[in-house]
């Protein structure tokens, strides 16, 4: 195996980049000090300095000890322990060991696995900022990697480890997106439906939401659903809203399961339906989501849909307010006082069932106190472009 070549940048990278690149757990002067024995030629001291904050998890003393190996600085050249220190420091999201690693990988690349490998570290890196990183993948995604132009389109889109440019994210979202890459266009449909880079286009949104459904992208689903029932880019048609709403919460959209129980129980876009209220505001609450226990726990306070039932409107209120739901409090109070000891007790061995594999953000304007009247639909796009 070829030994991989030195970075292109040398070791006045530790402090003129690395001490501001990242903020450690370790206190920086100990980390200053084994860089001053470094370029005082004191190599044997700080190869010692930098084993010790290495043993203790800093990635810069990792990755500088790496380079130590490396070079063969303070001790006889050891690859292999290079690498390892190299692979420690990456594991933690520094860039500079993210990009040497990805050198060393291409440098050595015998086969896919090594390209594949070189690739992956090289996108790591990118978003930890390393222009030279960025280069490679523009690289790769020029060539056509969808992969690699979808990562990019993220990048710029939200501005990590590039300039936030909404007009380049296009541009790479567009490229994968001729390709049929489902996440590039789910990301273009919601620049274009938003007016993120281009001038807002429903009916282009709708067209792509529509290619991303069919190849099975739930999120794109509910968004397809959404403009249905609101006659954006495409006329109202509830009916086939609702079949989509029941398609993406069926995959395990909770935006789609809240949506819909909010509709059943109000009966906004079709007949009401307290039954199938509860059904979708039960799984939308047992995946986590406040609003929907909040809501859920207050048709069983009021027995709308359900029996009467305050202990599990207890417990419903009880995990939203874990989730930091603004109203369960009150809702608990009022409950609360209705009943005994015995029967918190009681409420307070079902909270489990209804803690969640996700946290969503509770939106006021959506759930209520106990009681008031229905609550308002929500209604706001699926997600951001660059999280797709």
């Amino acid at each position: 195996m070829r030994r991989p070549r030195p970075l292109l940048r040398g070791m006045t990278r530790i402090l003129s980049v690395l001490l501001l690149a990242f903020a450690s757990a370790v206190p920086a002067a100990p980390f200053e000090d084994a860089a001053r024995f470094y370029y005082d030629g004191r190599h044997d001291e700080a190869l010692n300095a930098f084993a010790n904050l290495a043993g203790a998890g800093d990635p810069r003393a990792q990755y500088a000890l790496a380079r130590m190996y490396e070079r063969g600085e303070g001790i006889a050249p050891d690859l292999g322990v290079a690498l390892q220190h190299y692979e420690r420091s990456a594991a933690q999201g520094y860039g500079p060991a993210e990009l040497r690693l990805a050198l060393a990988h291409e440098e050595r690349a015998e086969g896919k696995a090594d390209q594949a490998a070189a690739r992956e570290w090289f996108a790591r890196a990118a978003l930890h900022g390393e222009a030279a990183a960025v280069t490679r993948l523009e690289h790769f995604a020029n060539l056509g990697d969808t992969r690699a132009q979808v990562q990019l389109g993220r990048q710029y889109y939200l501005g990590h480890g590039v300039p936030r440019r909404e007009q380049v994210a296009l541009a790479w979202f567009t490229k994968a997106a001729a390709r049929d890459d489902v996440e590039a266009l789910f990301a273009l449909a919601l620049m274009h439906e938003r007016g993120h880079g281009t001038a807002p286009a429903p009916e282009r949104a709708f067209d792509l939401y529509q290619r991303a459904a069919a190849l099975g992208h739930a999120r794109a689903t509910y968004n397809l659903a959404r403009l249905f029932r609101l006659g954006r880019g495409v006329g109202v048609n509830a009916d086939m809203a609702r079949v989509l709403y029941e398609r993406a919460a069926a995959a395990g959209v909770v935006e789609a399961q809240l949506t819909l129980a909010m509709l059943y129980e109000a009966g906004a876009a079709w007949p009401r339906d307290l039954a199938r209220a509860v059904e979708w505001y039960q799984a939308a609450a047992r995946l986590g989501d406040a609003v929907a226990q909040i809501n859920l726990g207050y048709l069983y306070a009021t027995g709308q849909g359900v029996a009467l039932d305050p202990i599990e409107a207890y417990a419903l209120f009880s995990a939203a307010e874990e989730r930091g739901q603004p109203l369960a409090r009150g809702n608990l109070e009022r409950v609360g006082a209705q009943l005994s000891k015995q029967e918190i007790a009681q409420a307070v061995t079902r909270i489990a069932h209804w803690r969640g594999k996700i946290a969503m953000p509770a939106t006021p304007s959506a759930v209520r106190p106990v009681p008031v009247a229905p609550a308002a639909i929500r209604s706001a796009p699926g997600n951001n472009p660059a999280h797709s």
